[in-house]
C-alpha cells in the first residue's frame, strides 16, 4: 500500500468514515506486522489528543479565557 493511501485510510479510520472496503484494506495492513499496529494506534492516540485539546481551546474561547488568562 502507498504511504497517501495508507494516510487516507487512518485518516478516514480516525475520522469514522471508512467504507466497508477501506476498512478492510486498513485492517489488513494493520495485521500484517507489529510495527504497523504500533503505528497505526500511535497516530490514532494523537488524532484523539489533538481533537481534546481543540475542544478544550473552543471552550476556553467561548469562555474569554486564552491560555489560563481572561481577557
Amino acid at each position: 500500500m502507498e504511504n497517501t493511501e495508507l494516510k487516507d485510510l487512518i485518516q478516514k479510520s480516525i475520522d469514522g468514515k471508512l467504507n466497508e472496503d477501506e476498512a478492510t484494506r486498513l485492517y489488513n495492513w494493520i495485521q500484517e506486522s507489529e510495527v504497523n499496529r504500533k503505528l497505526y494506534v500511535k497516530l490514532r492516540d494523537l488524532a484523539t489528543l489533538q481533537d481534546i485539546a481543540e475542544r478544550e481551546n473552543n471552550v476556553l474561547r467561548e469562555q474569554g479565557v486564552v491560555y489560563g488568562k481572561e481577557e
